[in-house]
């Protein structure tokens, strides 16, 4: 199955169960950029929940920057915000739901 199609099945209101460990470390980057790219093409999903132990991204679009966008996600339960700069904006600008939990 190519990223692509996993992502397909992804509903609206899914909740995403994320694993990685900052600096592109064992995350699921293929998948967050088919998702990102399906919710850009308009085709969803939309309001999604994403929970993670540990930061994930590269302090630039990857990681979870890829979620960075009004409408894709409603709520992130994330272990560390460091490396998605994009995201912790919006979770600071009150877009989402923001929670964070200790990673350890």
């Amino acid at each position: 199955m190519t990223a692509r199609e996993a992502v397909a099945l992804v509903p609206n209101g899914a909740t995403l169960a994320l694993t990685g460990a900052g600096g592109g470390v064992l995350e699921p980057e293929s998948l967050l950029n088919a998702l990102e790219e399906r919710f850009l093409g308009g085709d969803g999903p939309a309001e999604l929940t994403a929970v993670y132990a540990l930061g994930m991204g590269d302090r630039g679009r990857g990681g979870t920057g890829h979620l960075a966008h009004p409408g894709l996600v409603k709520r992130v339960i994330g272990g560390l915000w460091t490396w998605s700069p994009e995201l912790r904006q919006m979770a600071q600008d009150e877009l989402i739901e923001a929670y964070t939990l200790p990673g350890a």
